[in-house]
């Protein structure tokens, strides 16, 4: 049965019979030894798995842990967690590392149905280091060393409809392809006409589809947060009322008037935190303001990377030196941007450093300060103490201001 391994390490029985064992690729069999089931599907590099261990408060977890004899960085350490067994839903999570700079995880579920069987796959790396690579892929269609179905026809989409459809061609251990890039909302690919591989004719296969519902990508992405809480809290100091806004919400925004209109409210300023990565929209509609007198402010990073074409990419390097006078990577280098100004009386203004923005001034020469409270509000009282150096009641005017609606309101007394 495993005659393509030269060593099988630590096989392990647990107490319901299953028999767990480790060569190239992990072994299961339900049967006592008599089937076999592959669980995993490594490519022949010459990795071995070398280690297993199962939980003993829930024996279907288990650990291993592979590694090579060659010197070569291609060893890992894997862990299953069974979150669910069915019978209306199963879901597992496959979680590893690969060395101390990647961690990655699959959580696959799969749900009872009358009709078509459906999958959900949710994957995740984090890159905890740099890594060199001379291709990076997350998700592959058919294995670089195995392919166990065949289908005759390809096709890529989205929400809208087909995009394109082509004819697959079979063997010679090769990329067919070209990379095509997934345009809109909700693309799709498509692996039809299939044709049993088998040379004995038994098993099932059907035709296929993966649906991307969601991804996102994160550079620093505790430094993007940390450095959003921080500017909010620096606005308040200085007397600058905010709110908070995720991408969905800026990518629905229109711009009119040198504004941004988010459902009944407007905005004239748009900030950025530290976003060295950032979605393609959110940049565009960053620009679109811009260009239409808005004031956008970067602050400590600008973009790097998008989902546009990733990094490196000249449209995004083009889009961001529009707005702040530099380019991401120019910006590491050493490059310090002043404020940007186009004909219609947009600013691009890149904060990236310990700088300050100046406190919010009203008519008059006084600098505001703001009391926030989340729950609606008809009366407030305020207390001010007056400081003078005579010791004789004096009089003082106090004048209160109201900008939840866009408007200033005075009231004195």
């Amino acid at each position: 049965m495993f005659k393509q391994d030269a060593w099988v390490f630590n096989v392990s029985v647990i107490a319901d019979g299953t028999v767990y064992c480790p060569g190239k690729n992990l072994w299961r069999s339900l049967d006592h030894g008599t089937t076999w089931k592959r669980l995993t599907h490594f490519p022949d590099s010459g990795r071995v798995i070398v280690a297993l261990e199962t939980d003993p408060a829930a024996p279907h977890r288990l650990w291993f842990a592979a590694t090579t004899w060659d010197g070569s960085a291609d060893g890992g350490v894997m862990r299953t967690a069974y979150a669910r067994q069915g019978p209306c839903l199963t879901e597992v999570t496959y979680a590893g590392h690969t060395g101390s700079a990647l961690e990655h995880s699959a959580t696959v579920s799969l749900c009872r149905s009358d009709d078509l069987v459906r999958g959900v796959y949710r994957l995740r790396l984090d890159v905890r280091e740099a890594v060199g690579f001379s291709r990076f892929v997350i998700f592959q269609i058919g294995a670089d060393t195995y392919n166990y179905t065949g289908e005759r026809k390809m096709a890529l989409g989205n929400e809208d409809g087909l995009i394109s459809e082509w004819n697959t061609q079979w063997g010679g251990d090769t990329y067919r392809t070209k990379p095509k890039e997934c345009l809109g909302r909700v693309p799709w690919v498509s692996l039809h006409q299939a044709e049993s591989r088998a040379t004995d004719g038994v098993g099932a296969w059907a035709n296929r589809g993966v649906v991307l519902r969601e991804w996102q990508a994160q550079l620093g992405g505790a430094e993007a947060t940390a450095t959003a809480f921080a500017a909010g809290s620096r606005l308040l100091a200085t007397g600058y009322d905010f709110v908070f806004m995720d991408d969905d919400s800026l990518a629905r925004a229109q711009v009119r008037d040198g504004r941004l209109h988010v459902a009944d409210t407007s905005y004239r300023v748009l900030v950025l935190p530290a976003l060295p990565a950032v979605r393609w929209a959110t940049l565009e509609k960053a620009r679109e303001f811009f260009r239409q007198s808005g004031i956008v402010i970067a602050v400590g990073a600008l973009p790097e990377a998008s989902d546009h074409a990733g990094s490196e990419d000249p449209v995004l390097d083009e889009a961001v030196k529009e707005l702040f006078g530099a380019t991401g990577v120019e910006v590491k280098a050493g490059a310090r941007p002043g404020v940007r100004t186009n004909c219609a009386g947009g600013e691009g203004i890149a904060l990236l450093m310990d700088e300050e923005l100046p406190p919010r001034q009203y008519d008059g020469g006084f600098v505001g300060r703001w009391a926030w409270s989340k729950e609606p509000v008809q009366n407030v009282y305020c207390k001010a103490v007056w400081h003078s150096a005579s010791a004789d009641p004096q009089a003082c005017r106090v004048r209160f201001f109201c900008d939840n609606e866009g408007a200033l309101y005075t009231r004195e007394g």
